[in-house]
């Protein structure tokens, strides 16, 4: 029982990883872009511009029906670039299917239930549950009710895996500790 508490008070540090987290929205849309922005060697004289209007027009035509599987939007414990409605305004613009929103310390499905009722968008919202210690953990009865509101994916433990616990905490965290790296 101590062990494992002294594992709990152990989080990610503040590593470029907590940076995107902190940045990340819509995981496609920065994927396609980053993939056009490391293709494009060299544009000092424009030479590459058709070349990169080919790529953008061919990145806007892949997400056209795609689905995001792993989207963190505000409200968070940790800041986000992108409220849910904000992200949903992105999909929807760039003819996404549908984003599944995630956080680590609560249920999004009715979150995304709740987007959806609105009727304000073409594009779907799904929502899920991270098994953490604030949801319960390995907890069947939190499994249970995320279903019932609609829940569509089921995470087992994101950071209070023991290997995530070595790292130490991270901004957001509930439990703060060195970690053993």
């Amino acid at each position: 029982m101590g062990q494992r508490k002294e594992q709990m008070s152990r989080k990610f540090k503040n590593t470029s990883f907590s940076e995107y987290m902190e940045k990340s929205t819509c995981f496609s849309l920065w994927i396609l872009c980053a993939t056009i922005v490391l293709q494009r060697k060299e544009d000092k004289e424009g030479k590459d511009r058709e070349f990169m209007e080919r790529e953008q027009e061919m990145a806007r035509e892949l997400l056209k029906g795609a689905y995001d599987l792993h989207v963190h939007s505000a409200p968070s414990h940790v800041k986000r670039a992108l409220n849910d409605y904000e992200l949903m305004e992105q999909a929807q613009a760039a003819g996404m299917a549908g984003v599944m929103i995630k956080n680590h310390y609560e249920c999004t499905a009715g979150r995304a239930q709740a987007l959806n009722q609105a009727g304000l968008f073409q594009t779907r919202a799904y929502g899920g549950l991270v098994l953490n210690w604030p949801t319960g953990g390995l907890n069947p009865y939190a499994v249970e009710s995320a279903m019932r509101l609609g829940g569509r994916f089921i995470w087992l433990p994101t950071r209070d895996a023991g290997h995530c616990l070595t790292f130490g905490n991270m901004p957001g965290d509930f439990l703060t500790g060195q970690g053993s790296r």
